[in-house]
């Protein structure tokens, strides 16, 4: 085998000369799932707009607007005084057949038309298509301002759409405002609510995030690492495969000594092992083949680490909280126990698939014995020890919940594997 006399210490020369990268923390945005979908961000920023929301920070998001829209000259200064008067928001205003993100309006009307009217247009990554002449003409007041509000410059677009149309907007970008509002956010900080701060900081990580440009410098300079080493880390691929290969047969090697045998020779990350008929024939317990074996072996090369899952499938799935019930009871009578690296599924969750009985997250294997007799040793103190069958225990305990007369001592009496 190659991989014998494979060398390793250009390992170390290949970490210590990558360059370190930035790690980006994660946000609530993130978590969910939309940390760039725009519907996502107008809610948002909408929210924040609104200064009589549950945020607590009154006008501070609407104040920072108003000061980039008069430093950029889209808002004389000796017009500020006007904004100060109460205002609506509006989220999707229609114009025509389409749809304004936000429309700021001020509550105060003069010959039917608001005194003056704010249309935010926003952008995450989508270009800017959208038809800006009509969502002009659509609002009426005395006195209209345009703004993109974008996480990447539009202001080339928008001056050649002013020098077609005469219609101007200004283009902020979501850093250029979050940086108006933390210098401001001082003068709010009293007023508001705790819970929406924590939100507030989530909201300006993820503006960070999105705003992060690639490092081409850094990336090239990777790139130029790793093609130095090219020839090495594909031969460690290579070893890294052949691994993966010996563990899965160490693996089925191992399980199938106990009447298990694996649906599939080898995947990617796990394995299930199915009752053989012949086992089922043995014990006489036919509710056997409604349980199986689940291996979680894709850290085993890396850590030998290995995840363990007992479960329930198929038709009788429905069961799986009695049969967990059914087993607790056992070992509280000390009929069977448990590993301390394992125990009786505490979740009761299920699928339409599967139900997990007793789990183990993560055993690792130790010392220096062969992978395969660790293997079945491990599954002969686990599950099929002389005195408590496990294995045996579950199938009986579905029986019970299915209303039919406990086997497990004639089982275990019938049982051959060692």
């Amino acid at each position: 085998m190659e991989s014998a006399t494979l060398q390793l210490d250009w390992i170390l020369q290949l970490i210590a000369s990558l360059p370190e990268t930035k790690k980006i923390r994660k946000t609530i945005f993130d978590i969910a799932g939309f940390p760039r979908w725009e519907n996502v961000n107008s809610n948002t920023l909408a929210f924040y707009l609104d200064e009589n929301e549950e945020h607590g920070f009154g006008r501070l998001f609407f104040d920072s607007l108003l000061e980039i829209l008069i430093a950029k000259g889209a808002i004389e200064k000796r017009d500020q005084e006007r904004y100060e008067i109460n205002y609506t928001i509006e989220r999707e205003t229609y114009a025509d057949s389409k749809r304004i993100d936000i429309v700021l309006r001020s509550a105060e009307s003069k010959d039917s038309n608001k005194l003056w009217a704010i249309i935010i247009e926003n952008k995450i990554d989508a270009k800017l298509y959208n038809d800006l002449e009509a969502y002009w003409k659509s609002i009426h007041a005395e006195n209209k301002t345009g703004v993109v509000i974008s996480l990447h410059d539009n202001q080339n677009v928008l001056q050649e759409f002013e020098k077609n149309k005469g219609i101007k907007f200004t283009n902020i970008l979501h850093d250029e405002l979050i940086k108006v509002v933390l210098g401001k956010l001082s003068e709010y900080y009293l007023f508001s609510d705790d819970r929406h701060l924590l939100m507030l900081k989530d909201y300006f990580q993820n503006i960070s995030n999105m705003t992060q440009q690639t490092d081409h410098e850094l990336l090239q300079t990777q790139w130029e690492i790793y093609k130095k080493y090219a020839n090495e880390i594909e031969k460690l691929k290579k070893v890294e495969q052949e691994l993966k290969d010996y563990t899965a047969k160490c693996l089925y090697e191992g399980v199938k000594t106990f009447g298990f045998d694996p649906a599939t020779i080898y995947a990617a990350k796990g394995k299930h092992f199915y009752a053989t008929d012949t086992f089922v024939k043995e014990t006489g317990l036919v509710y056997l083949k409604y349980f199986r074996f689940y291996f979680a072996y894709e850290n085993l090369v890396s850590n030998s680490a290995i995840s363990i899952y007992y479960e329930l499938h198929g038709e009788f799935v429905s069961k799986g909280k009695d049969v967990v019930d059914g087993l607790k009871k056992r070992m509280k009578k000390k009929e069977f126990s448990l590993s301390e690296d394992f125990s009786v599924n505490e979740s009761g969750s299920a699928s339409s698939a599967f139900f997990h009985l007793i789990t183990c997250n993560k055993f690792k294997f130790k010392g220096a014995d062969p992978l395969q007799e660790q293997v079945t040793q491990l599954m002969k103190r686990v599950f099929f020890n002389d005195q408590f069958n496990i294995v045996l225990q579950c199938a009986d305990v579905l029986r019970e919940a299915l209303n039919e007369p406990s086997l497990v001592k004639e089982a275990l009496q019938q049982q051959t594997i060692t």
